[in-house]
């Protein structure tokens, strides 16, 4: 568990999410794998009916976080690829640039970003102040992009129903521990 929020504090927005054990550099990405195995064999026979239906909420909100995520990223790509040809005439795909650096882009920590733009025809000409209206217009458009709130309102359930899971979880994990130290 401690590995798995550090991974969401270092990463609050992963734009992948496990569900398979061992493909992904745990480091990198949460994972949710075991719920998956305990689906596929006997196990899950003998799950209570309230930790199937928390489970499966948890599944079902880290879907939705997938999906809206995806979406959102091809829409700010769009948005970006538009606010760079009005500003400076520049045609660039940004296609998965915005999968990798929807945090930054969600900080505004455009000095992570500079070197991406950098290689756009026509950024390097811009003045600083340029620049940072530049950036500050990008950072605007993403933020007021509704996919960019529903992805926000979307994490916030799916950490709310991983919290739920967990606090459950560790309920009948103490319920079973005074139980059996009768």
């Amino acid at each position: 568990m401690r590995n798995h929020n550090y991974v969401l504090v270092e990463n609050p927005f992963p734009n992948h999410i496990a569900f398979n054990e061992g493909r992904y550099n745990t480091s990198m990405y949460p994972q949710y794998s075991v719920w998956g195995e305990i689906k596929l064999d006997s196990r899950y026979l003998k799950t209570p009916e309230r930790v199937i239906h928390i489970m499966n909420k948890l599944d079902d909100a880290i879907i939705a976080y997938k999906t809206n995520y995806s979406e959102l990223s091809k829409n700010v790509e769009e948005q970006i690829s538009h606010i760079l040809k009005d500003e400076i005439g520049a045609e660039r795909n940004f296609e998965g640039f915005v999968q990798s650096r929807l945090q930054e882009l969600i900080e505004g920590d455009f000095d992570k970003l500079v070197e991406y733009f950098t290689f756009t025809a026509g950024y390097s000409d811009l003045s600083d102040k340029e620049k940072e209206q530049l950036h500050r217009r990008i950072l605007r458009k993403i933020q007021d992009n509704p996919s960019f709130v529903k992805l926000m309102q979307i994490k916030a359930v799916w950490e709310e129903t991983e919290q739920n899971a967990i606090d459950y979880l560790s309920h009948l994990i103490r319920k079973s521990t005074v139980k059996f130290k009768k």
